[in-house]
């Protein structure tokens, strides 16, 4: 008897279902590889990477610093975690923005070590160092 093609016997069930749940680890490993893990959630964390952007605020720290990791996910992050002191920035104590734009124009990585927080806005990543990658 012929079947259309989307129908499937009951030999081809326990395989479909092995399929559905493989591509399930798949994804959720792949969300947790590429950081999904911090998002939503307050925490720490780091992230190696190039220099994409980086907005110099002029008085310690950055405004905006853009990291490209290894997998192509582009990573926002800022030192501004208290906008309404007088002194944003105070947790940072890494390089200055003049040093990252070096590693920006020479292609240079960075290791940016970095805590999540949350605002009226959402979840956003403040930087509290940025070094040079261990090798």
């Amino acid at each position: 008897m012929n079947h259309p093609a989307f129908c499937y016997g009951d030999e081809d069930i326990p395989r479909l279902r092995a399929l559905i749940l493989g591509l399930g680890l798949v994804g959720m490993a792949l969300s947790w590889a590429c950081g999904a893990g911090f998002i939503g959630s307050e925490g720490t964390g780091h992230v190696e990477g190039l220099v994409v952007e980086i907005v110099d605020r002029g008085v310690g720290g950055f405004e905006t610093l853009r990291v490209r990791d290894a997998n192509g996910l582009v990573w926002s992050f800022t030192t501004e975690e208290h906008m309404s002191e007088n002194s944003p920035g105070q947790d940072y104590t890494g390089f200055t923005a003049s040093h990252i734009r070096q590693h920006q124009l020479f292609g240079g990585r960075v290791v940016v070590v970095y805590r999540t927080e949350k605002n009226a806005e959402g979840y956003w990543l403040v930087a509290l160092d940025v070094t040079d990658p261990l090798d």
